[in-house]
């Protein structure tokens, strides 16, 4: 997935900068744009990528067209990325923290960037998610942070990232 980490004390930061201009969402970012279709992510999308495998669709909330492997930036490696898509249109993007104990880092890298988190508890999973607002570039950043003691239950532990427009997110609560 690229070079998402900004130079100096943002250098380890990952970061979407999506940029909202007349309405259209440009990113900076590997190319990723929202709204975009899955053709034109397929073309934009400047990381190595693959078309989602059967498996994989089921495995979203949306429908994942585009998957990525392999992502690496300084110690903080991700897999297990996919593009997701809702009425043809690029909506959420998702991958998942290899090393789970780099967890920790990662959250401080996003509080250095984008400030303290709303923390909350998804109480079905045990969960800690920490919801960050980036209005300057109209992302909700999300990351889901569940740790399992392997005494009691045989669950993975997980870090996933997940990225989508702030205007989705606001919609989606004014919804409800």
């Amino acid at each position: 997935m690229g070079n998402v980490f900004f130079h100096a004390a943002r250098n380890v930061t990952l970061a979407f900068v999506l940029v909202c201009v007349s309405g259209i969402a440009i990113a900076d970012w590997q190319g990723a744009v929202w709204n975009s279709s899955p053709k034109q992510a397929g073309k934009d999308f400047r990381i190595r990528h693959r078309a989602a495998t059967q498996a994989e669709k089921s495995n979203w909330s949306g429908k994942a067209e585009i998957a990525f492997d392999n992502y690496r930036m300084g110690d903080l490696a991700f897999h297990n990325g996919a593009l997701l898509f809702r009425d043809g249109k690029l909506r959420e993007i998702w991958m998942s923290l290899k090393e789970i104990l780099l967890c920790d880092k990662l959250i401080a890298n996003l509080q250095a960037t984008y400030g303290p988190a709303d923390v909350s508890v998804l109480d079905a999973s045990r969960a800690d998610l920490y919801t960050w607002h980036d209005q300057t570039h109209n992302n909700q950043i999300k990351l889901i942070h569940r740790q399992f003691d392997p005494k009691v239950v045989a669950f993975e532990d997980m870090c996933d990232l997940n990225y989508q427009p702030l205007q989705d997110s606001e919609d989606e609560v004014i919804a409800r």
